[in-house]
């Protein structure tokens, strides 16, 4: 992205991330130079984070939650790799402000809070605060929502500057994974009209709602995540945001049909799948050569999965309705707005949970 000197000279602000969900995953985590794969993507883009602050003469970054994938039992390189990253970053100036996020609180226990080590260097919010200095409300995630409904219904009037928490606001979309929204704050709870900005964690979709911005995952986490544009927000001196985005392997679903025999189709597959994770859903195994090919085509991880349409399952429609469960699933996301070209991931992820129950 080019810029003016006019926005050079402007550097400066602060970086809003979160849904960071840090991990040793299984699937593509095959190891680099020792080091889990999958958490490799991960530190390299946080360093691309980190790189970029230092640029931008940027001193400091609030993550708003969900630093871990785990709420216990974290895997120790996951662990290492990221105080490692974070205390070089803090070593050369970067402050950073952690809030609470859902998956930073066990279940059963959700006074145990797996952020606190972090406070050895830098700000942990794990409950709702008010800071009357910087005129920024902090609002993390607690169990107990009607908490935090009382406790931003009880604030004092004031010129505020910043509210950053981690939830669900109503009208927010959430993305192409299975789910659902348990506990959304409205607009008027939240008394958005209080604040100059608003910032928030939890969705792992980038997207700017009701003046709420939502800078989604820093990168895809699975095969939900199928955009492309995952990073950070740099909030500038004078409060515009510019989204800025990372380098990371993308995920990639492709749902075989029966017109998908003619060779165009997959050769423009082969030729798209280099590098990325990838998933096929195919209700017929695939031809061995195929396989072979697609497995040379240098995929990062391939998964090929056997799905059929388990319409049977779907309860039964009305008399003459002849609904099968592929049409429901696109007649639900139509209802919600969800953008067309995603209605095939939506429909897969139904077709994979119902294989999975059977």
């Amino acid at each position: 992205m080019s810029r003016t000197a006019s926005e050079k000279s402007s550097d400066g602000g602060f970086i809003v991330s979160a849904d960071w969900h840090c991990h040793a995953w299984a699937d593509a985590g095959a190891p680099i130079a020792g080091i889990n794969g999958r958490l490799v993507d991960f530190i390299t883009a946080l360093r691309e984070l980190i790189t970029y602050a230092r640029q931008h003469k940027i001193e400091r970054v609030y993550m708003l939650g969900d630093v871990w994938h785990l709420k216990k039992n974290i895997p120790e390189q996951a662990r290492n790799q990221l105080f490692m990253c974070l205390y070089d970053a803090v070593r050369t100036g970067i402050q950073f402000e952690f809030l609470a996020g859902n998956h930073d609180r066990e279940d059963d226990r959700p006074d145990s809070v797996t952020i606190l080590p972090f406070q050895a260097f830098a700000k942990v919010w794990t409950e709702p605060y008010a800071d009357l200095t910087s005129r920024i409300v902090y609002v993390p995630w607690k169990y107990n929502q009607e908490s935090m409904r009382a406790f931003l219904h009880a604030l004092p009037k004031r010129d505020w500057a910043l509210l950053l928490f981690h939830g669900e606001l109503d009208g927010a979309e959430v993305g192409p994974t299975d789910y659902q929204l348990k506990s959304k704050m409205t607009a008027k709870a939240l008394g958005l009209e209080r604040f100059h900005a608003v910032f928030a964690g939890h969705l792992h979709k980038r997207q700017h709602v009701k003046g709420v911005w939502y800078p989604g995952s820093l990168i895809a986490k699975d095969f939900g995540e199928l955009e492309l544009d995952k990073g950070f927000l740099h909030v500038h001196p004078d409060g515009t945001v510019t989204p800025v985005v990372v380098t990371y392997p993308a995920f990639a679903v492709y749902i075989v049909r029966a017109d998908w025999k003619k060779d165009q189709t997959w050769e423009k597959v082969i030729d798209d799948i280099a590098g990325k994770l990838v998933r096929i859903l195919t209700p017929e195994p695939l031809d061995p050569a195929l396989v072979k090919r697609l497995e040379q085509a240098n995929p990062r991880y391939l998964d090929i999965r056997l799905l059929r349409d388990r319409a049977v399952l779907v309860p039964p429609p009305k008399q003459g309705d002849q609904q099968t469960f592929t049409t429901l699933i696109k007649s639900y996301v139509e209802q919600r707005g969800v953008p067309a070209e995603l209605s095939q991931v939506y429909e897969a992820y139904g077709l994979q949970i119902m294989e999975r129950e059977t």
